[in-house]
């Protein structure tokens, strides 16, 4: 992974901490239980190697994730938002609403068997979902609905029996009125602009929209964000400091 000895006991020792400041006892005991992640984006390469190499590596694993791609960058950013981790006083709060199809003593009673659909709204511990813009308007219908496959297992980790397999739901999709040419063509004159007359802090915004039906065609404004670069932390804290 490209991680130095002293690179990767800094990270368990910033995660221990930031465990330990936990207050609530069972979220905390949740947070102890979670893995700590290592690299995202991992290259076929490396996926390759640790996988070979498994068996010298207990307690590493592989995880598939699905994620969120923002094809053209930059453009119109504000407007669709971009996906986030729950914070802890989120999960905090889902945990009571019984929200967390993955949280610690069965809230959703999943175990009996007798649940044939999951309510809406639940969601995964750690599953991202709409921070800001569209992404965070229409999550509900974006994100769609996780599944759930309990079974009963022996001591050898052999599955025995299956009590419920609960299909996951994919979301809805969400048509724009956006034209991406007029969008594009709207931030790349408005970042001109600022950078002519303007000064570090300075930005700007611009609306086209069609007179006759009231559509939105671009909804421009500068400086923007890379909402596909949001997971690098160093560029997440170079956009939260500017």
């Amino acid at each position: 992974l490209d991680l130095s000895e002293d690179e990767l006991c800094g990270r368990i020792d910033e995660r221990v901490a930031e465990i330990q400041q936990v207050d609530e006892r069972n979220e905390r005991l949740l947070e102890w239980s979670q893995p700590l992640e290592l690299l995202e984006d991992a290259s076929f390469e490396v996926v390759a190697r640790v996988s070979e190499r498994g068996f010298e590596l207990p307690g590493v694993e592989i995880v598939e994730r699905f994620r969120r791609r923002y094809p053209f960058g930059e453009a119109a950013c504000h407007l669709t938002g971009f996906l986030g981790k729950p914070s802890r006083r989120e999960r905090v709060r889902d945990l009571a609403a019984k929200r967390l199809i993955d949280a610690p003593g069965d809230p959703l009673d999943l175990r009996g068997g007798e649940v044939e659909q999951l309510p809406a709204g639940v969601r995964l511990r750690d599953e991202q979902f709409g921070r800001s813009g569209l992404e965070a308007r229409y999550d509900d219908l974006l994100r769609g609905r996780p599944g759930a496959r309990v079974v009963v297992r022996d001591v050898r980790g052999e599955e025995r029996e299956l009590i419920s397999d609960l299909e996951p739901r994919a979301g809805r999709d969400l048509e724009l009125t956006i034209d991406v040419d007029q969008q594009q063509a709207a931030e790349k004159a408005l970042d001109e602009a600022v950078a002519r007359h303007g000064d570090e802090r300075s930005g700007a915004a611009a609306v086209i929209f069609e007179i006759r039906s009231g559509e939105v065609l671009a909804l421009a404004s500068s400086p923007r964000f890379d909402a596909n670069r949001l997971r690098q932390r160093t560029y997440y804290q170079g956009v939260r400091a500017d």
